[in-house]
């Protein structure tokens, strides 16, 4: 509700998506090449760890991508510090709770053209570097 409260404020159009399913999470990132999507915010819970899938999608994105944990993965379990999409990110926001989401959408209206800073693939072909 506060999402949707900042983007009104700011006159600015919110989608919100979630899935338990790794698959259909992928496809909704790679709908971003198309669908006149701006920015990604995402917390990925437990596939930050281990999904090169949703990595993958992230960089294959066109857009910048803010990554979100409501606790801090940092001062968790030693395997939760590991974030695989982290690198796909121009930013990471840990253990600001739910505020969380607000700071990384005021971020990403602040950097809305700073797709030069967002991390690209190969999905046209070029080799990775």
């Amino acid at each position: 509700a506060a999402l949707q409260g900042l983007a009104g404020e700011l006159g600015v159009a919110l989608e919100t998506f979630q899935t338990n399913h790794e698959g259909v999470m992928v496809e909704r990132i790679h709908a971003a090449l198309t669908d006149g999507t701006d920015a990604i915010v995402i917390n990925a819970g437990a596939w930050t760890h281990y999904s090169y899938a949703i990595y993958d999608a992230l960089r294959c994105a066109p857009v910048p991508a803010v990554e979100v944990h409501i606790s801090d993965i940092n001062a968790r379990e030693p395997f939760r510090a590991v974030s695989v999409t982290a690198p796909a990110c121009v930013r990471v926001i840990t253990g600001h709770g739910l505020a969380g989401y607000l700071e990384a959408m005021d971020y990403l209206l602040q950097h809305t053209n700073d797709t030069a800073a967002a991390p690209t693939c190969g999905c046209t072909g070029e080799a990775l570097v």
